[in-house]
C-alpha cells in the first residue's frame, strides 16, 4: 500500500518500483513484476538483480526471446553460475542446443559442487539420445545430493534400459537465487590476494 503511494506522488521514484516488482514476484505474480521492473534503466544500481526477476518471469510467462534477453543482460556484466544455468534452460526452450548447451556447461564449470547443475546437464544428455553421458551425470548428481529422488528415478531408467518409460523431456532447475553480492565480494579478495601476492613478489625480488 505504502510503496504504490510512493510511485503514485513520485513515479520517478524507481526504489519503490524494484520493491513492488519485488513483491509481486514473490507472489508469482510475473505480469505484474515485469512491469514494475522493467522500469529500471542500467544505471540503477538494482538493475542486475531486476533484469534476474525479469528473466524469470518471462520465463514463467513463456516468453522465451524476452526471457533470454534478460539473462544476456546480467551474464554480460557478470558471469554469474545461476544467470547462466536459466540462460541454458531457455535457450533450450527455443530449441537453440548449442547455445544451451555452453550456457548450462558454464553453470556447472563455475560451482561443480551445486547437484543442479549437473542434473541440468544430465537432462540436456538425456534429451540428445546420449544415455551414457545422462548416466553418468545423474551418479555426479547423487554424489553431491544423495537424497535426489528425480536423479534417482531417472538414473534407475537408464540402467535398467527402461528409458523409454522415463520422461523424456525431464524439467529443468531453475535457480531463483542472485549471488552478485557475494560474487563481487569474492571478486575483490581474489583481486586482493592477487595484488598482494604480486607486492610480496616484487619485494622478495627487489631483495635478491
Amino acid at each position: 500500500k505504502y510503496l504504490r503511494e510512493a510511485t503514485r506522488l513520485d513515479p520517478s521514484f524507481l526504489p519503490a518500483d524494484f520493491q513492488l516488482g519485488r513483491i509481486s514476484f514473490q507472489n508469482r505474480e510475473y505480469s505484474d513484476a515485469v512491469q514494475w521492473l522493467e522500469k529500471l534503466g542500467t544505471d540503477n544500481p538494482n538493475y542486475l538483480e531486476a533484469s534476474f526477476l525479469i528473466g524469470i518471469s518471462d520465463y514463467h510467462l513463456r516468453q522465451w526471446e524476452k526471457a533470454e534477453a534478460a539473462f544476456l543482460a546480467v551474464t554480460a556484466t557478470l558471469p554469474l553460475n545461476e544467470a547462466f544455468n536459466n540462460l541454458g534452460i531457455v535457450q533450450l526452450r527455443e530449441r537453440k542446443r548449442a547455445a544451451a548447451l555452453e550456457s548450462l556447461q558454464k553453470a556447472f564449470e563455475g560451482d561443480p559442487n551445486d547437484a543442479d547443475y549437473a542434473y541440468n546437464l544430465a537432462c540436456y544428455d538425456l534429451r540428445a539420445g546420449d544415455y551414457a553421458q545422462a548416466a553418468r551425470r545423474l551418479r555426479e548428481v547423487l554424489a553431491k545430493k544423495p537424497g535426489d529422488g528425480e536423479a534417482k528415478t531417472l538414473l534407475a531408467a537408464l540402467e535398467t534400459r527402461a528409458v523409454q518409460d522415463s520422461p523424456s523431456d525431464p524439467p529443468l532447475r531453475l535457480k531463483y537465487n542472485f549471488e552478485e553480492p557475494n560474487f563481487r565480494q569474492l571478486r575483490m579478495t581474489l583481486e586482493r590476494m592477487a595484488e598482494e601476492k604480486d607486492t610480496s613478489n616484487g619485494a622478495v625480488s627487489s631483495g635478491a
